[in-house]
């Protein structure tokens, strides 16, 4: 398929009238919602994919998660696609990555739900091992009572011997988070952040800013998330591949399938700004042509 033929494709399916969520629908009209951008995700999808199963799995993961299944279209097909041209699967969400809904209420008292997308540390390890240059990589926690040093320098170093007994799911215990790369060639890199750092990141976020409270991954799975920012930042003395640097213009990023640039087959990622509101000090918010405020939801797919 040309790029004229996906434009004529995507021509008629504006025309076609698709539901604004997919929340009244079940698993098989999810499918044939999909289906309808079927030449999208097979020209931008990698070859390994076949794009037919991919909105089969897709159709049977949004269904079981309402809240998914109730935001926008788009942004659930936007999502979905960019999780293909990464390479994974549906079947690897809550390992590999997150869809994470959220609402956007508009100045003129209307609510948006938008599926937002995130690369966990599973995923990060894993597009960073594609590169063929590395020989391990790993990410972990350091919490209360564990012996860790590291340092810096021209020789740089790093212990760590995990403590017995102690709850390693505890966000209020956790002091440290960090990912280790070693290469083939016998080098190495290492990230530490610090509890501070970890939050500092978190806060970016502008769905943070106004609610300090971990929600959504942060509040369920603070650890994890925690090593995908040590990960993440770890990208920066890996190996450069497309992957790598698809996933990070696109983590935490809404990702609509109706904006995709079909001249360069890349997305168009919303990242909406915070706004301070004194009337709404609880609520993060976007800060397009008109005023809205961002309800962060506390759950996940």
């Amino acid at each position: 398929m040309n790029k004229e033929d996906i434009k004529r494709s995507m021509t008629k399916q504006s025309k076609t009238k698709t539901p604004a969520t997919m929340a009244s629908l079940n698993s098989e009209q999810i499918g044939s919602t999909l289906m309808r951008y079927k030449g999208l995700i097979s020209q931008i999808a990698p070859k390994h994919l076949n794009a037919e199963r991919l909105i089969q799995l897709c159709a049977l993961v949004i269904r079981k998660n309402p809240n998914i299944a109730a935001c926008s279209t788009t942004s659930i097909i936007g999502a979905v696609t960019q999780a293909s041209i990464l390479g994974f699967q549906p079947t690897e969400v809550l390992s590999h990555f997150y869809f994470v809904p959220y609402n956007i209420k508009l100045a003129s008292g209307g609510w948006s739900k938008e599926c937002q997308f995130q690369v966990s540390y599973k995923g990060w390890i894993d597009l960073a091992r594609r590169s063929g240059e590395i020989q391990t990589i790993h990410s972990y926690c350091v919490f209360e009572g564990d012996d860790f040093d590291y340092q810096l320098g021209l020789n740089p170093d790093l212990n760590h011997r995990p403590a017995s007994m102690v709850d390693r799911t505890d966000a209020k215990k956790l002091l440290y988070s960090y990912a280790v790369v070693k290469y083939h060639s016998g080098g190495f890199n290492f990230v530490v952040l610090t509890k501070k750092e970890i939050e500092s990141y978190r806060l970016r976020s502008p769905m943070a800013r106004k609610n300090p409270e971990p929600t959504g991954p942060w509040k369920t799975d603070y650890p994890k998330m925690a090593m995908a920012k040590a990960v993440k930042q770890l990208v920066a003395f890996l190996p450069t591949t497309v992957e790598l640097v698809q996933a990070a213009n696109s983590d935490e990023g809404i990702i609509k399938a109706d904006l995709w640039d079909q001249s360069t087959g890349t997305p168009s990622v919303e990242f909406p700004e915070a706004e301070i509101d004194e009337d709404i000090p609880e609520r993060p918010g976007p800060e397009p042509e008109a005023k809205k405020e961002v309800e962060v939801e506390n759950n996940k797919l």
